[in-house]
């Protein structure tokens, strides 16, 4: 059973279940094949001429609407710097770690890793721990995570 996260913008998104595995879903998704359940499909529909992108994030897929290359340019500021601590939070939280997680893997305080995570946010320009991930990702500060089938 893998978990869903649809993110259809900032304040509207859907979770729910797949009986396929994660990476085959994601698959599905980035090529266009996946058919997700009501109430999502008719979302979707409503939302012409848009495509979706997913990648595993932890034990979840997380997929939301693919934007126009335009729009992606100009809302993330291409000279965001991040100091080495938040770019070791930012990986860690990328790999699905919570916060309790990160303090203990780095050896901080749950209030530094706190305010390590809402300067992220704030340089990123975002109000949860998923869009800041997603959106330092498309810049470039950490890569997708991809989960391995055990075999």
């Amino acid at each position: 059973m893998t978990r869903i996260l649809l993110i259809f913008n900032d304040q509207s998104m859907l979770t729910f279940e797949e009986d396929q595995p994660a990476v085959l879903l994601v698959e599905q998704i980035n090529d266009g094949r996946w058919i997700p359940p009501p109430p999502a499909s008719q979302l979707l529909e409503s939302l012409q001429g848009t495509s979706l992108r997913a990648v595993v994030l932890g034990n979840w897929v997380v997929a939301s609407l693919e934007e126009p290359k335009e729009l992606t340019r100009a809302s993330f500021p291409v000279d965001i710097k991040l100091t080495p601590r938040q770019q070791d939070v930012l990986e860690l939280l990328s790999q699905g770690l919570t916060h309790k997680q990160i303090c203990q893997k780095l050896n901080l305080s749950q209030r530094t890793v706190n305010m390590h995570i809402s300067n992220l946010k704030a340089r990123l320009n975002a109000e949860t721990n998923a869009q800041s991930v997603g959106r330092a990702t498309a810049l470039g500060y950490c890569r997708p995570h991809m989960r391995r089938l055990e075999s």
